[in-house]
């Protein structure tokens, strides 16, 4: 199954718009994602000036509804690098992307295209450490939502502060509201295999259970949902697999209720689920006292009993892992 999991391609090379795709080569104009990349490296390096950059205060901006961050996941820790950087330098180095707003209900005057960590970070050093010179750099673009949803992908294509399942919401959104759920469509438009954004698709599309069991959403990967992609379409499987989800999910509760903490980290979940998967009646699994010591594609290693006087350990007759990688991981539970 591992073998499957191959690594995701991330590099976008801009896609032109659909006018001009029968065009000359002389003539075809650079795409979106192409002028913005070579706009934001010229206004770095100093080379040009923007006049659509201006510096705003933050409280007068508001997220885009299909911004491709979970904003209210953000937080002073894994915003902690960039906060360190506004702080030294007295301003936010590559601007965010923002829409003009008129008439907005809630008397917003832009909105926020890509740059949810931007904006975090400099309402942080405002509002936490007093910093109110401070004001986020943003550069005004026109842009349809189609664009606006290129552009913010590409922005944030290959950071890996940036989670799997924020991606997969993002592009399960698009695929519907932009290209009309067909997938080879949106695959070209973002640069990514067909194979890549239907994995993508079906991570947006797990069970509220499964995603609960997680300490946090940003801790579900692609290489989690995968594997249990197939088994959840038998319905005895699936309904041991979500009734494990549940259980660690009030486990997870009872950690944020005792100290924030995480009583799981998103692989301890993901093999949790697996075992559940992969157990049959009587045997084992999440109803035994026995603990599974799983590989990271979740297959069984060997399950572990830990008693006031003994460690029992019962190693599998079929399918078992080598010897190897059972001495690998006994030495990690017992150390």
């Amino acid at each position: 199954m591992a073998s499957n999991l191959k690594s995701l391609d991330a590099a976008l090379d801009g896609i032109a718009p659909a006018t001009e795709m029968n065009e000359s080569p002389k003539v075809r104009k650079p795409s979106v994602l192409r002028q913005r990349d070579s706009l934001v490296s010229q206004t770095a390096s100093g080379m040009m000036s923007s006049t659509s950059q201006m510096k705003v205060d933050p409280k007068n901006c508001r997220m885009w509804t299909r911004h491709n961050r979970l904003y209210d996941l953000l937080t002073p820790e894994n915003c902690s690098d960039l906060i360190d950087d506004i702080r030294a330098k007295g301003r936010n180095h590559t601007p965010a992307i923002a829409r003009n707003l008129r008439d907005d209900p809630d008397g917003f005057q832009y909105e926020i295209i890509a740059g949810a960590r931007r904006h975090f970070a400099i309402s942080f050093l405002r509002e936490q450490e007093g910093m109110s010179e401070l004001h986020l750099q943003i550069e005004i673009r026109n842009l349809s939502d189609q664009e606006a949803f290129l552009i913010s992908d590409a922005e944030n294509a290959g950071r890996k502060d940036i989670s799997d399942y924020e991606r997969a919401k993002d592009y399960a959104g698009a695929l519907a509201d932009y290209y009309d759920g067909n997938v080879s469509q949106m695959a070209t438009a973002i640069g990514k295999k067909r194979t890549s954004l239907r994995n993508f698709i079906y991570l947006a599309e797990i069970p509220n259970d499964i995603v609960n069991a997680f300490f946090s959403p940003t801790d579900i990967a692609l290489r989690y949902a995968m594997p249990l992609r197939p088994k959840l379409n038998d319905p005895k499987i699936r309904n041991r697999v979500l009734s494990a989800a549940q259980r660690i999910s009030k486990e997870q509760d009872e950690a944020r209720r005792l100290g924030n903490t995480q009583a799981y980290d998103g692989q301890s979940v993901f093999k949790q689920l697996l075992y559940a998967a992969a157990e049959e009646k009587g045997q084992g699994g999440a109803h035994s006292s026995y603990q599974p010591i799983l590989s990271n594609d979740g297959n069984l290693i060997f399950e572990a009993l830990k008693t006031s006087r003994y460690y029992t350990i019962r190693i599998p007759t079929k399918d078992r892992a080598t010897s190897a990688q059972i001495a690998k991981e006994l030495k990690k539970y017992l150390t």
